[in-house]
């Protein structure tokens, strides 16, 4: 939400723009920095296919158990 509403601001305030793909690279970027800085994520499949989805390193899960 933060990035959609700062673009709106840059429009109207600064004149300013980013295409759609700009912008959803920088939400990218955020969402999988912040993934990727939780540690001991639980390991499954659902989380497995999130972070090849995502490209996030495994490394982000626990010790197995």
């Amino acid at each position: 939400m933060y990035h959609v509403w700062r673009q709106r601001n840059n429009r109207i305030f600064r004149r300013e723009s980013l295409s759609l793909h700009q912008l959803i690279a920088k939400i990218e970027n955020d969402v999988r920095a912040l993934i990727s800085s939780w540690r001991s994520i639980k390991r499954s499949d659902l989380n497995l296919l999130i972070c090849c989805k995502w490209a996030i390193s495994h490394r982000v899960f626990g010790p197995r158990s």
